[in-house]
């Protein structure tokens, strides 16, 4: 029996048309996807779920957090440290296979600088703002033992990224007859406020580490995002 060609040709009709139906539905979803699914600056991501936040971080700098994504401190609230990596000579080298050649020197941390990220809980019915979380970490920075006064801190500035609204204050003192810089941000939100504090060496004749990192220091603390749980 011969197959009339009209009907072939609707056959062929609503065959195209279920094909670019699919065609359609994926170009949707995959440009939802691209909307929805946020790029990550960085190749390295710590995603600190228990505190609300996660931050990406260079190949070239390490994380350290506590077991389990707890507290690193629970008195003070420390959540996390990030620190560069350099290259050293001296430290242990990493075992390599027998006859490899050409071995590159291990990373070791540089204790020189470092990024430290503070979680604190506010209670419910307590209300805060980014200026009185700033006034509580500025008192807390001139009490903690490092012998800052008000004469070693810059005005309080507003600062804001892509992602989070901060307070930012600048500050410098004398660690072991070195002199350190540390740039202080605050940022707040209903349940809880963050204290991220960036402290490098500042030795400008001997060679300033806190100039040295602060270019990316700074894109690591733009890359500080909150997580869409709020109460």
């Amino acid at each position: 029996m011969r197959v009339k060609r009209s009907f072939v040709i609707k056959v062929s009709i609503v065959f195209l048309v279920i094909l670019m139906g699919y065609s359609v539905v994926d170009y949707f979803r995959e440009s939802v996807e691209k909307m929805t699914a946020p790029e990550e600056h960085f190749p390295k991501l710590h995603n600190a779920e228990r505190y609300f936040f996660r931050v990406g971080y260079p190949e070239d700098w390490a994380a350290e957090a506590g077991a389990n994504n707890f507290f690193l401190d629970k008195d003070t609230g420390l959540v996390l440290n990030l620190y560069p990596l350099i290259k050293s000579s001296d430290a242990t080298p990493i075992p390599q296979e027998t006859g490899q050649e050409d071995v590159q020197d291990p990373m070791v941390r540089d204790e020189t600088a470092i990024i430290s990220f503070f979680y604190r809980p506010i209670e419910k019915g307590e209300e805060m703002d980014l200026k009185q979380a700033m006034d509580i970490a500025l008192a807390e920075l001139m009490e903690s033992g490092k012998n800052i006064t008000e004469d070693n801190i810059s005005s309080i500035m507003d600062y804001e990224s892509e992602k989070t609204v901060f307070k930012k204050v600048s500050y410098t003192y004398m660690k072991n007859l070195f002199p350190v810089k540390g740039d202080m941000y605050v940022a707040v939100r209903q349940m809880c406020y963050y204290i991220i504090i960036y402290e490098a060496e500042h030795d400008v004749l001997a060679g300033s580490s806190y100039n040295k990192y602060k270019d990316v220091a700074g894109e690591i603390i733009d890359d500080f995002r909150l997580s869409v749980f709020d109460y």
